[in-house]
Order: C-alpha cells, then structure tokens, then sequence
C-alpha cells in the first residue's frame, strides 16, 4: 500500500495556513468521488507505461483552474501517488478531525438506541476522552444484548456476545 500521509499532511498545512481547511475538505471530498465513481481513471493513472506528461494532461481537464488544488495533483502525479486520492482525501479527514478535536466513534447495538440514550453515551465518551464525539450507531440483532463501542484508540465490548465467547475461552482453559 502506498503511503499517502506525506500529501494529505502537506496539504492540510498549507489549508491551514490559509484557513482553507473546509475548502479542500469540500474540494478533495469531491475528487475522492469522481476517483471512485470512473475506476477507469484509476487504472489509467495507476498505468506504468501511461507517460506522466499524459496523466498529467488528464488531471488538468479535471481540475481546469490554475490553484493550488491542480498543483497538488500534478506533485502526485509527479510521485506516482494521482491515483490514491480517495486514501489522501481520507487522511485529510483524519487530519481534519484531530485539528477539531472530534472523534468519530462507531457504536454497535442490539437493539435502536432511545435519543436519550444516545446523548448520554455520547456525553459519557466525550467526557472519559476529552474530544467532542460523534456517533454512529448501528443495529446489529446477532449481539443478543448490549454494546460494542468503538474508538481509534479503544474497542468496549460489552454485548452478550462477546461474554459468551469469553466464557468458552475460560473454561477450554480448565
């Protein structure tokens, strides 16, 4: 896998410096779709023997002006890392969130969780971890009961589920 940190960092800092984070959120967000929406793209830019110079040209028909945007594209293009916008522009998003503070935190659930509900476990996450926290909350019926929380630094798992399975684990050890 290609590592496409070293872009996507350098273009959140010169957003930043610019205070034009959201800009290229909106901007990238975009790019990522088209990549992913014409895979032929993709393996065109991703082609070893496609000259640089013609990849070249296929990016400035799709970013036409003359920006900063269009440059980043050529410098990627230039480092053979066009093709990997989807995965900058998901670093950018990390990137993003951790310049706000924000932890996008996946809860799965047994069963739909009461708006109540929802604001008290979000309101207890972000307090044990310092961050405003979003929620995404998915029904999984197969866990019996319970909760499995999942953050980028901790997984809580407290379903049936996973107490049955440790509870195997437990007495194969006897």
């Amino acid at each position: 896998m290609v590592d496409v940190s070293p872009y996507s960092q350098a273009l959140f800092e010169i957003a930043q410096d610019g205070h034009q984070e959201d800009a290229y959120l909106k901007a990238l967000e975009e790019l990522s779709k088209t990549w992913q929406d014409t895979p032929d793209l993709v393996l065109y830019l991703k082609h070893p023997k496609i000259e640089r110079a013609q990849k070249r040209q296929i990016l400035a028909s799709i970013v036409p002006e003359d920006g900063l945007l269009q440059r980043f594209l050529f410098v990627c293009n230039a480092h053979d890392v066009a093709a990997y916008v989807p995965e900058i522009y998901t670093a950018y998003v990390n990137l993003y969130n951790q310049a706000r503070n924000v932890e996008f935190v996946r809860v799965d659930s047994a069963s739909e969780l009461t708006e109540e509900e929802r604001t008290r476990l979000k309101d207890v996450l972000s307090q044990k971890m310092n961050k405003t926290v979003e929620l995404s909350v998915h029904v999984d019926p197969s866990l019996i009961a319970g909760l499995r929380v999942q953050t980028q630094q901790f997984v809580l798992d407290n379903t049936v589920v996973h107490r049955v399975e440790a509870m195997k684990e437990e007495l194969k050890k006897e």
